[in-house]
């Protein structure tokens, strides 16, 4: 029974001899090196805040998406072509592990082990990244992390860089474009001003209107006054063939009532008999004797108009026939008018027809001109509704290239600072000179341990049978 147990405990020591053999050999130590990246929470500028500088918002967010940033395929694969990289003999020849050995499995592809050595974890209550790796060789460790981080400041640079001239070169083009816009309305607003002969079309479109509204009031009265020319030619015809000569009824000149200017000098003169008639006043009372002076003068431009009428009435009528008296209208539109009368009142010798015949003319010429000036004052209209149109459009115009205007001066002073986002290397890696966490001599103190414990309860176990034997044989 003995030599059983010493048989037990020489396996056992054999056993724990290859175990403490396979931890030394198959565990293979790591190296850890660890680099550092600070992102301020502040993009830095020159002069003008831009959307590149200022207060970074949602700043945690934007931390964990810089965390993605440097682990992905584009800063890993810019890694990856790093030429000491592919120096390395993690690179080259990667160890395998014993699961590999043993099923003769394929190493993983540089980028897949890249990724799962790879640790980056933002520091948290700091502006902190740490990035750290994980390697059998110390020195390649070190190597691929500040691998990392420079490609990765190098990326952020290049993709600020690229994302900015971007930006850049639309505000140019909308620049441009703004400024093309404008020297194009200018241009058109010079041409309407030349075609307008005006920079104010609305005090030419009033002072048009003023005089087509003189223009119809004149074609109005001159179409009225024809009515009356033709009513007063068919009463010369039927008093010719009555032989009762036209005028007042009885043949002693023309009919006063028919003229307004009469009618109101005549209405005048009324007013102020009566007035005198009923007035209280004395004779010798100086509002009584202003009265007397204005009836004096109102009954002499009575018999005045009056003179002028029967005039009239005998050159129009060559002692025949009598016309109405007509009251003259303002301006001259037929050659040889004056501005206060009709083109037929300027033509003497003519008779009550030839006059006719005239006035249709002035009135056929008249009514020529109000529709050319109805579509002279509609084609300014349009023009003038354009140019206000196109005037509002350049002073938005104008005001949106202020606007840009300010924004490029802005950017091309900002230009000049890098824009890094604030992102920087705080530290880079160091070759460890340790192993992170080497586990052997824990491991082989365990085995140690252990064989001891299973020994000693071995040879007590042993020991208690010899005994138990000595005690059967006594």
């Amino acid at each position: 029974m003995k030599g059983k147990s010493i048989f037990l405990l020489l396996v056992l020591a054999l056993l724990t001899l290859l175990a403490v053999v396979a931890i030394w050999t198959q565990i293979i130590p790591q190296y850890r090196a660890r680099g550092e990246v600070r992102i301020s929470p502040f993009k830095p500028h020159l002069v003008f805040k831009t959307e590149e500088s200022g207060m970074i918002p949602f700043y945690e967010s934007f931390v964990n998406t810089q965390v993605s940033v440097i682990k992905c395929p584009r800063v890993l694969g810019r890694v990856l072509d790093h030429q000491d990289v592919r120096n390395m003999q993690w690179f080259k020849n990667p160890p395998k592990t014993l699961k590999q050995r043993l099923l003769s499995d394929p190493t993983d592809p540089p980028m897949e082990r890249l990724k799962e050595a790879l640790s980056v974890r933002p520091r948290r209550n700091t502006e902190l990244i740490d990035v750290s790796f994980m390697d059998a060789v110390a020195k390649d460790a070190q190597i691929i992390v500040n691998a990392v981080l420079d490609q990765y400041l190098k990326y952020i640079l290049e993709a600020s860089d690229e994302e900015s001239e971007e930006l850049y070169r639309k505000l140019v083009e909308i620049y441009n474009s703004l400024k093309t816009e404008i020297d194009l309305k200018q241009t058109i607003l010079i041409n309407l001003r030349k075609e307008l002969r005006t920079a104010e079309p609305q005090e030419l479109i009033s002072a048009m209107r003023v005089r087509l509204d003189q223009k119809q009031t004149r074609l109005k009265d001159l179409q009225n006054l024809i009515t009356i020319v033709e009513k007063t030619i068919e009463q010369a015809k039927l008093a010719n063939s009555n032989e009762v000569p036209f005028g007042s009824g009885l043949g002693d000149g023309p009919d006063y009532s028919t003229d307004p200017k009469w009618e109101e000098l005549n209405e005048s003169v009324r007013a102020l008999k009566h007035q005198l008639v009923t007035s209280r006043l004395k004779p010798k009372h100086s509002d009584y004797i202003l009265i007397e002076e204005e009836l004096e003068f109102a009954v002499k431009s009575l018999r005045l108009r009056e003179e002028l009428l029967q005039r009239r009435w005998r050159d129009r009528t060559g002692n025949k026939v009598g016309l109405p008296p007509t009251e003259p209208n303002v301006g001259g539109y037929m050659p040889g008018t004056k501005p206060g009368e009709f083109f037929y009142d300027s033509v003497e010798g003519l008779t009550l027809e030839g006059r006719l015949a005239l006035a249709q003319e002035e009135e056929r010429q008249l009514s020529d001109e109000v529709e050319k000036d109805q579509k002279e004052l509609g084609h300014l209209l349009e023009k003038a509704q354009e140019y206000d149109h196109v005037t509002a459009q350049l002073l938005e115009k104008r005001q949106l290239f202020d606007a840009v205007r300010r924004r490029k001066e802005q950017k091309d002073m900002e230009r000049n600072v890098p824009s890094s986002m604030g992102i920087s290397i705080l530290s880079r890696a160091a070759v460890p000179t340790e192993p992170h966490n080497d586990r052997r001599i824990l491991y082989t103190a365990i085995v140690l341990a252990l064989y001891l414990t299973v020994g000693s309860c071995i040879a007590i176990l042993g020991r208690k049978r010899e005994t138990e034997k000595e005690k059967k044989g006594q």
